[in-house]
Parts: C-alpha cells; structure tokens; sequence
C-alpha cells in the first residue's frame, strides 16, 4: 500500500488498469474506467476530473448509487485488498 500525491500520470493509471483488469478511456477533460464483475451483475464506473486548483473530482456511479469525492489531493492503490482509496486534503 502506497501514498501517492494525487497526479494523474500515465504510471497512475497503468497501476489501476492492472489492479481491475480494465482499461481507462481519456474524455475531452475526464478519465473514466468501468469495472464489471459478470459473477454478481455489477457494474462500478470511476471519472477522474482535473480541477483548476490541483485537486481531483472523483465520480462513482454504480448499479443504484452515484457519489462524488472532492477535493482529492492523494491516493492509496492496495493490491492486497483489490481497491483504491482517495484522500481530501482538506
């Protein structure tokens, strides 16, 4: 488990791709990656948005919720739990 300030370089997002088996797709100002698990019919979608001030806008969006992280300033990739958690800095 690593904490990494928060710049999304082509390293950061290899690291997640290979941690979900999944590729990022690069939108006009956002990065999104879907994550599906067939097993259990769920779908996880994570858009990334640079913000002006140097912090990250984080948008889950799921099968029946959708939630907003902001101002995240770092984050912890954890292979051994198969996750990532973003940090405020605020």
């Amino acid at each position: 488990m690593t904490l990494q300030k928060l710049q999304i370089r082509e390293e950061e997002l290899i690291n997640i791709e290979a941690l979900f088996s999944e590729k990022f797709q690069k939108t006009e100002n956002s990065f999104i990656i879907n994550i599906k698990n067939e097993k259990i019919n769920s779908n996880i979608c994570v858009e990334i948005f640079p913000e002006k001030d140097e912090t990250y806008l984080i948008s889950v969006y799921t099968n029946n919720t959708h939630l907003q992280l902001q101002s995240c300033t770092n984050l912890i990739i954890s292979e051994m739990l198969e996750e990532i958690i973003f940090i405020s800095g605020n």
